[in-house]
């Protein structure tokens, strides 16, 4: 009787930068160790992390190779973007493409880095809320000489605050890869394997670079200096742009322009402040009043014509101080103080002169459109 032959189709594979195992279907990589750089990638490249593939046929103990025979190799792990390597694979194999490193982040993903970040705001209106990153702390944009047109310190850093920076915990995280090879003629033996590969930690000096993360931060940067109103704690939102800003932009969301909001131009190193057109230009005397007799720094108020509908769509005006020329008591003439901090205010609103008979009347007059301006707003 004629014994039926034993006969089957399988992969001959040969890992590199690794070793088999007792089970043909599972292999390891060496393993490797990498660490967290916030200012950098410092990590060494993998180079011939890979597996090749030869297909054979086996008749009774007998290895006859296939290499005529065309195979499909893939390799694949569970992760959206394969912890940061890019990953090949070609007719005799798989693998990890040279020059790849590891993303400490994605593959130590217990860390916990967060910040505040530029343009956060300090109200309940404003907060943005802490972001929690997925690579490298921002470095830019950072423009910490800048001042306002009074010559008062406006800097701008990257961050406004490091809140968290703690990082993974664990020595070592083991990635397992899956590969597979695919004949379409034949029914391969071992065409799936797994590939084990240990990435450890290296501790490094976490605190030195945590103490140079806030020096690029609006809050790690509390040295006495002559700061603009509101600096550095409540800043206006700021648009770092070689082009003229139309909107707010942030790391968030886009809005609307809002009163005082800082342009800064990193090309011409220009700083402007949005203007909506509710300061006052020029006045116009409607009523000369009687009986004044202070004349400068006197505070004006608004007199709205119908304040049932005004009041519904705006906000009060307010700041304007005036200085007065009389004349027997009355108005002459009035310019605006230049103590005065006006907002609010509208092209042809009136507002009466505080003092006397409280009966002088000014127009208001605002002929410039809103855009970016020189001057300073408070």
């Amino acid at each position: 009787m004629t014994e039926t032959p034993t006969s089957f189709y399988a992969i001959e594979w040969t890992i590199n930068n690794g070793s088999s195992t007792e089970v043909d279907t599972e292999f390891n990589w060496d393993s490797v160790e990498i660490g967290y750089n916030a200012f950098g990638d410092n990590n060494e490249p993998l180079n011939g992390y890979n597996i090749q593939g030869r297909l054979y046929q086996i008749v009774n103990d007998i290895i006859t190779y296939l290499d005529d025979e065309p195979v499909s190799y893939s390799i694949e792990i569970d992760h959206p973007e394969n912890y940061g390597v890019e990953l090949y694979f070609s007719t005799n194999g798989c693998g990890i493409v040279n020059g790849s490193t590891y993303d400490y982040i994605m593959v130590f993903d217990q860390t916990d880095f967060a910040y505040l970040p530029f343009n956060s705001g300090n109200t309940q209106d404003t907060f943005t809320g802490e972001l929690k990153i997925k690579n490298k702390f921002p470095l830019e944009p950072e423009f910490p000489d800048i001042k306002d047109p009074m010559g008062r310190s406006t800097p701008i850093y990257p961050m406004d605050m490091v809140t968290r920076f703690a990082p993974d915990p664990r020595e070592s995280v083991t990635l397992t890869y899956k590969v597979k090879g695919v004949s379409n003629k034949y029914n391969i033996r071992n065409s799936d394997i797994t590939i084990t590969h240990i990435v450890t930690q290296e501790v490094g000096d976490y605190g030195k670079q945590l103490k140079e993360l806030m020096s690029h931060t609006m809050l790690g940067n509390q040295e006495e200096r002559d700061y603009s109103p509101n600096y550095p704690f409540n800043y206006p939102h700021t648009v770092v742009s070689t082009d003229e800003p139309s909107v707010r932009n942030n790391s968030r969301n886009t809005s609307t322009l809002q009163r005082g909001d800082v342009w800064f131009n990193p090309n011409t190193l220009e700083r402007k402040q949005y203007s909506i057109s509710d300061i006052p230009e020029t006045l116009t005397i409607l009523k000369k009043g009687r009986n004044y007799r202070k004349t400068t720094s006197i505070p004006c108020v608004w007199q709205p014509k119908d304040p049932c509908v005004e009041l519904k769509d705006r906000s009060i005006p307010f700041g304007l101080l005036v200085d007065l020329v009389l004349e027997n008591g009355t108005v002459s003439s009035v310019v605006i103080s230049a103590d005065a901090l006006p907002q609010g205010f509208q092209d042809g609103d009136e507002v009466s002169i505080e003092g006397g008979d409280n009966q002088a009347m000014l127009r208001i007059n605002i002929d410039t459109p809103p855009g970016w301006v020189d001057t300073y707003i408070e």
